[in-house]
């Protein structure tokens, strides 16, 4: 049984992590980062599979979205050119040198 104060506290870092993405800052992708995790564990716990599912995707998503806002703000990558993802090429290539 999860405590009711638990989602809305995870509500409130999504609502947070949204603002901060709103106004480009990087950290708003780790807000989410955790606020994902919470609603993964909220969701599972509470047997909504399809709701797990879904968060997991968002989640590997912010977490990609932190890569790419970090290696792009280093000008090491820009996450997409010419319809290629290009972030992975660009951190094996940065990580040989």
């Amino acid at each position: 049984m999860i405590p009711e104060s638990i989602p809305w506290i995870i509500t409130g870092l999504s609502m947070l992590g949204s603002v901060l993405n709103m106004v480009k800052l990087t950290a708003g992708q780790g807000v989410w980062v955790v606020s994902n995790i919470g609603w993964v564990v909220v969701f599972y716990l509470s047997g909504n599979r399809p709701a797990t599912v879904l968060f997991c995707f968002y989640l590997a998503t912010s977490i990609i979205g932190v890569f790419w806002w970090m290696y792009s703000a280093r000008g090491l990558a820009k996450p997409l050119e010419n319809g290629k993802i290009k972030v992975l090429d660009e951190m094996i290539r940065h990580e040989l040198q």
